[in-house]
């Protein structure tokens, strides 16, 4: 955007549960250290991303455009073009 501001992706409280729980099936994509997990923040370039899962990117198409980490317990999105954080998902959906 030409505001320079990293767009936000709007999730429902639905969609971030699906994103969360798919993700923490698979164990092993975990960023091999820790970094700024904020929306906006940069992505360190030595944090390898990951591919959502199949079914997330079925039901979501829009999320085709991101990647993803995982921090501690977070599941962190990430805008691949630009390595900013667009989303966190935490355990608990966001009240």
């Amino acid at each position: 955007s030409a505001n320079g501001i990293a767009p936000k992706l709007e999730l429902t409280p639905s969609q971030r549960s699906a994103i969360y729980q798919e993700v923490h099936k698979d164990k092993s994509k975990v960023a091999p250290s820790r970094f700024a997990t904020n929306v906006g923040a940069d992505v360190p370039p030595m944090i390898e991303l990951y591919m959502l899962p199949d079914d997330i990117l079925a039901n979501n198409p829009e999320t085709k455009l991101y990647k993803f980490t995982r921090v501690d317990d977070q599941v962190v999105l990430v805008d691949p073009t630009n390595m900013r954080v667009i989303a966190v998902i935490g355990p608990k959906p966001a009240e």
